[in-house]
């Protein structure tokens, strides 16, 4: 997020709004930790701050945020960062209703299920997505939600079939995390990283490949590059 906005500041907001001097905005980063992307190796972390304080973004690093004001976030230390503008992006937890559904939670408000995703005294009742919480936690990505959600598929048809359940198995294919044009870092679970050109390339084909439809990944791609390879000396307005 950082970087994207930081990418906008840099090059979008001079085409389409001239009058704002880049002086004029900045990003800040709060992380709680002393570096950023804390699932990564220290290799990929540093690459990626590195890459943040080159567009210009302030890292605050081992800064937890104590309260998110109207134009400031606070810091723990007592200190402020003035915001006009404040993304929180600290994580997933479940809503405030799910406590009174008299389910057993765990961290997060997750719903506690077994190895195979049922409620451990309703067998009936499976749960998966980022409001599960099965006995290994899982990361609230896009990757276990949509493996959970077809072992649920199969389990329910097994059980209709009087099948036994059958415990969920999460293949991790690795993480990635875009930082800004052509800068990427990607972990896979065998161990091998990447950073750079290459690892923003396949960050780009592994999202548009999981689109549905031939035609919408078509635009999706042609657009994107145009979005970074076409001509950057016309903008479009619009006025009312």
């Amino acid at each position: 997020m950082a970087g994207t906005l930081a990418e906008l500041r840099r090059r979008t907001l001079p085409l389409t709004h001239p009058e704002i001097r880049p002086d004029q905005t900045s990003v800040t980063l709060v992380e709680r930790f002393d570096f950023v992307l804390a699932p990564y190796k220290p290799r990929l972390r540093n690459a990626a701050a590195a890459a943040l304080r080159k567009r210009r973004v302030r890292l605050r690093l081992g800064a937890t945020v104590a309260s998110v004001e109207l134009n400031a976030v606070g810091i723990v230390n007592g200190t402020h960062v003035p915001s006009d503008v404040t993304v929180w992006a600290f994580g997933v937890t479940a809503p405030a209703y799910v406590a009174e559904w008299g389910l057993p939670q765990t961290k997060g408000g997750r719903i506690r299920v077994t190895e195979a995703l049922p409620l451990p005294k309703h067998p009936e009742i499976f749960v998966a997505g980022d409001l599960a919480g099965p006995p290994k936690p899982l990361p609230q990505l896009a990757q276990p939600t949509i493996q959970m959600g077809e072992h649920v598929g199969k389990q329910i048809l097994a059980a209709a079939q009087g099948q036994p359940p059958r415990p969920f198995a999460y293949w991790d294919p690795g993480i990635m995390a875009t930082v800004g044009r052509a800068e990427a870092v990607l972990q896979l679970s065998n161990g091998l990283t990447m950073r750079g050109w290459p690892a923003w390339l396949i960050w780009i084909f592994i999202h548009v490949a999981y689109l549905l439809g031939g035609r919408n990944r078509s635009t999706v791609l042609v657009n994107f590059f145009w979005r970074y390879a076409g001509p950057r000396n016309a903008a479009t307005s619009v006025s009312q």
